[in-house]
């Protein structure tokens, strides 16, 4: 990663505050990293950042965006494990360098993307 790459924020599990999101896209900016992040990642659905549906979404999508060098999780939580059977194995494959984990108890994610790429960065 360097200064001008992209990355991307996602909310696979929890969802989050608004301030949190805030605080978190300006300490990247101040590190000279573009950010991205889908409009509805504040939606919630009792406890998850929005429904499966959305969540498998987001994370799909910025893995297959090739300007993304980074894929965040914004908070861990509940609900990750609900996602494994709507990720896009093929996906996740395309660009293994992309990933850096940033989950707190995104096990269930974190495993799937470990048991797919050879060169994963530990979070």
């Amino acid at each position: 990663m360097k200064e001008g790459d992209t990355v991307a924020i996602v909310a696979p599990a929890s969802n989050l505050k608004s301030d949190y999101l805030k605080r978190g896209v300006s300490e990247l900016e101040k590190l000279g990293f573009k950010v991205r992040h889908d409009a509805d990642i504040l939606s919630k659905d009792r406890y998850t950042a929005g429904s499966d549906e959305r969540r498998a979404r987001e994370l799909m999508n910025a893995f297959a965006d090739p300007e993304i060098k980074a894929v965040w999780a914004a908070r861990g939580g509940y609900g990750s494990m609900r996602l494994l059977q709507r990720l896009d194995q093929e996906i996740l494959k395309l660009e293994p360098s992309s990933l850096n984990r940033r989950y707190s108890s995104d096990t269930a994610t974190s495993r799937l993307c470990t048991s797919i790429f050879i060169d994963v960065s530990a979070g």
